[in-house]
């Protein structure tokens, strides 16, 4: 495929993650010299955990970056299997627990409840966003646009008019709510972090062909590389 990613392979995550925090620093850096604020969209799971904890030691304007997820598990905040709790344990520590926090849950008991609030709070972060960290699973979704989902072509659709969507997979805990792909791909810098043969061998597959989205919704941020960056570690 032409234009692909820029790839960096690692041997370990403990490795990656502290060439990529310097990386996000700098770029991050550079923008506030330009701007008033900064955005940092980020994504839950095990994988980037040590990545976040080693950019929160950072030396940045931490007040001056605004911090949202990709998507959030329907759960209070405060449940260890939300993604919130993680990248308040992670990531807003240390030097970095001056950020602005955007959370994406809301008391409503069911995502599509939610979905004007969550709406008005992203609209306040400046766009298009400065740089954004994504998953991959081994289904092929990113953030938590599953292929599993019912309404996964809405939310791969790029005349949808929420920033948001509610999602719930049948193959995946927990209702959702994530950005949509059109929301997603109003970034300047994305990042996919990838650990482990199986992730490197999904994405491969990804990159082979894509054309069709809902089978695996990572295509929809790979086309056009939006993703301009992929980080893997082989363990």
């Amino acid at each position: 495929m032409e234009n692909q990613p820029q790839q960096h392979c690692f041997t370990a995550m403990s490795d990656l993650a502290v060439i990529l925090a310097q990386k996000i620093t700098i770029h991050l850096k550079e923008r506030l010299q330009q701007q008033d604020q900064v955005s940092l969209i980020v994504s839950g799971g095990n994988t980037p955990k040590i990545l976040y904890e080693k950019l929160s030691t950072m030396d940045l304007d931490w007040s001056r970056v605004v911090i949202t997820l990709t998507d959030e598990r329907w759960l209070p905040t405060e449940d260890r299997n939300s993604n919130e709790w993680l990248i308040k344990n992670s990531l807003l520590i240390n030097k970095a627990k001056t950020a602005q926090w955007i959370s994406l849950k809301t008391d409503n008991e069911k995502p599509e409840q939610a979905i004007k609030t969550i709406d008005a709070r992203l609209e306040k972060i400046p766009k298009p966003y400065d740089i954004m960290i994504l998953g991959l699973g081994l289904d092929g979704h990113t953030a938590s646009l599953f292929p599993c989902a019912e309404n996964i072509t809405q939310a791969l659709d790029l005349t949808y008019p929420h920033a948001c969507i509610a999602l719930h997979p049948r193959n995946a805990p927990f209702a959702r709510m994530s950005l949509s792909l059109q929301e997603l791909k109003k970034c300047r810098h994305a990042i996919l972090l990838l650990q482990g043969k199986e992730k490197w061998a999904i994405y491969q597959k990804a990159l082979a062909d894509l054309t069709d989205w809902p089978t695996m919704p990572v295509r929809g941020l790979l086309e056009n590389t939006l993703c301009t960056e992929v980080y893997w570690s082989e363990k």
